[in-house]
């Protein structure tokens, strides 16, 4: 283990917990679970903590490679007034170059406190706006919070169980994000719903559009279906279908072929420069992919964007469509590859082939042909690939080479 910090030391557990040692901090675990690294540069950790007293908490650790920029970070941070959390501290300085911030402490995310405590949501959940009825009163001692997914100074996915004194309220999903999209999402799935798409219903939208809140949907992943469950292809597709049939706005973000490459090959280069011995195969997949990028669809479609089987929520014979963010206008094999590319086992591949062959079947609207359909498919692996690499999931990082080896038989 290095004993220099830095982003690799960051994502090592034995790192962490060292560093948190040395800074005086009372830890037994440290389980970093998330990276965005800008080489060279600076670097954000998610991570996940257990006090030496057995309370588990989150938070994340910001890196500088320039101490001056660190201190001034510093500084700035705590002229927000950090509270201290489970650790005490709120926000410190680990070393010279690193900064922590205890959960919900957050540097760009400066509410997150109101989102993550069933006491301060009466500020967010008003009665009369979709969640609490007219003339309720939430109550804090009641409701219940859980932190689904955190992405440091990003965004934040909360589910809340709300409750009154007298009744206990219908589950939400609450998203909370720096950029003001929430007011857009919310119209968006309003208006997917109406064609007959399954995806959660919107309720409301509050923090100047940076929150917005959903009515929870119960269910398992897709990917996470166990093998007895059977795969549910006729829905998948069906839902699939749906959302393709759904005219794109002239508003609608084109998703074009041309813009994906240039995505896919600053990311080979990325997984270049971070996995050892991948050279010779990351510039034959740039080769191989740059020959044979479909043309951009002449008609294009309402596409997902990103469509992996954990955006896909399956609840007995219902299916649900989750994650728009990356909605778009472009060719529906985009969703089908990615499907497939996503999928992390060969019982996971041969299942989204399934919905694949189920969807053509019902569909022939694709706009391409079966080469269009395995460049989409390379690309999706080429990204699992990536996003394994910069979440540094180290119970996955041998499986990143083998996802770039998949992309180019994929295109052979």
């Amino acid at each position: 283990m290095s004993t220099t910090t830095g982003p690799e030391t960051l994502m090592e557990p034995e790192g962490v917990l060292s560093l948190m040692k040395r800074a005086g901090l009372k830890v037994s675990e440290a389980h970093p679970e998330y990276l965005r690294h800008k080489p060279g540069e600076s670097a954000v950790v998610g991570c996940s903590f257990t006090t030496t007293g057995g309370r588990r908490t989150r938070g994340y650790i910001r890196w500088y490679a320039d101490p001056a920029r660190s201190a001034v970070a510093l500084a700035k941070s705590l002229s927000l007034r950090p509270r201290p959390g489970t650790l005490r501290v709120g926000t410190i300085a680990l070393d010279g170059n690193t900064i922590l911030h205890e959960f919900p402490n957050d540097d760009r995310l400066r509410h997150l406190r109101w989102y993550s405590d069933p006491r301060k949501l009466k500020r967010v959940l008003v009665p009369g706006e979709g969640v609490v009825p007219p003339g309720g009163c939430l109550s804090g001692s009641r409701t219940r919070v859980e932190v689904l997914r955190y992405n440091p100074e990003r965004r934040v996915v909360v589910r809340i169980d709300p409750a009154t004194a007298a009744a206990e309220l219908p589950p939400v999903l609450l998203r909370y994000s720096t950029s003001p999209e929430a007011v857009a999402m919310n119209r968006l799935s309003a208006r997917l719903i109406a064609r007959g798409v399954p995806t959660p219903e919107p309720l409301t939208v509050t923090g100047e559009g940076r929150v917005g809140i959903t009515r929870f949907v119960p269910g398992i992943e897709w990917r996470n279906l166990p093998p007895e469950a059977g795969t549910p292809n006729g829905p998948v597709a069906g839902a699939l279908e749906a959302l393709h049939s759904v005219p794109a706005g002239p508003d609608t973000v084109r998703r074009r072929p041309g813009d994906d490459l240039t995505r896919i090959e600053e990311g080979l280069d990325h997984l270049d420069r971070s996995l050892p011995g991948v050279s010779g195969l990351v510039g034959e997949l740039r080769r191989v992919l740059r020959s044979r990028i479909p043309s951009d669809p002449e008609n294009p479609h309402m596409v997902h964007g990103d469509f992996h089987g954990g955006n896909i929520l399956v609840d007995g014979d219902a299916v649900h469509l989750i994650d728009l963010e990356r909605v778009a206008a472009g060719s529906p094999l985009l969703d089908l590859g990615w499907l497939t590319g996503f999928a992390a086992t060969d019982d996971a591949r041969e299942r989204a082939r399934a919905v694949t062959e189920a969807y053509l079947t019902r569909c022939r609207r694709t706009g391409g042909n079966h080469a269009d359909l395995a460049w989409y498919t390379a690309t999706a692996m080429v990204e699992r690939a990536l996003r394994i690499v910069r979440r540094r999931r180290t119970d996955r990082l041998r499986s990143a080479p083998q996802a770039l080896e998949s992309a180019l038989a994929e295109l052979r």
